[in-house]
């Protein structure tokens, strides 16, 4: 692959997200991919491995969040094989307020996601999420 390719990926799993597509975001996964979340929350830290259990873990962060979750990209940078990602993350719930930024690097291989370490802001989304 080339960074066009792990571009393409990497967009076209963006706006699966953002439209809530969970079939698209599902072909954007390898079967086995794993995806790491530093943190001490059981609701969404560790690593989510195999494609459903990041489509859990995705799909819980969402409808926690009722509909508010906002992702506003900051940069993007891409090799062959990585997309790397610094962006900006809303949402809110009864009454409470989550606004960090963080740091995302996703391993593409076979035009799909294999790898994703995710770099949240401190605690905040520990603390949010509870």
């Amino acid at each position: 692959m080339g960074k066009a390719e792990t571009q393409k990926v990497h967009e076209t799993m963006l706006a699966a997200l953002s439209s809530g597509d969970m079939a698209a975001m599902a072909g954007c996964f390898a079967e086995d991919a794993v995806w790491h979340l530093p943190g001490t929350n059981p609701m969404i830290a560790g690593d989510h491995k195999g494609r459903d259990a990041v489509l859990e873990f995705l799909g819980t962060a969402a409808e926690y969040s009722q509909g508010t979750f906002r992702l506003e990209p900051i940069a993007f940078a891409y090799t062959d094989d990585h997309a790397f990602a610094w962006q900006r993350i809303t949402a809110e719930r009864d009454g409470r307020m989550l606004d960090e930024t963080e740091a995302i690097v996703f391993e593409v291989r076979n035009g799909v996601v294999t790898e994703v370490w995710h770099r949240p802001e401190g605690d905040k989304l520990d603390r949010f999420f509870v």
